[in-house]
């Protein structure tokens, strides 16, 4: 399985990317689980790795151009905290 790399994920659309973001936190997530059973399957760490990889870059770009996804994403973001208060909350839907 190979990572898209960073230059890919800044080429994608806002809805891609988010897309790409969601898959690989969902991936954890369901690795997480797996793992909390099974702490010594070296495929599933290696896979936990790669998503972890995955949503890090992802995230990051996505940061970069877009704005925040998480407080931890501020810094990085165009307009720094005053987009962060001002991002619409998941339930509020874009225009």
């Amino acid at each position: 399985m190979r990572m898209p790399s960073k230059a890919s994920f800044s080429q994608m659309q806002k809805d891609e990317l988010l897309c790409k973001i969601r898959a690989a936190e969902f991936s954890m997530r369901d690795l997480g689980l797996y793992l909390d059973t099974h702490p010594d399957d070296e495929t599933a760490l290696a896979h936990f790795a790669q998503q972890t990889e995955e949503f890090e870059a992802a995230a990051a770009i996505y940061a970069e151009r877009f704005g925040a996804l998480r407080l931890s994403d501020v810094p990085n973001s165009p307009d720094g905290w005053a987009a962060w208060a001002g991002t619409a909350f998941p339930w509020e839907k874009e225009e």
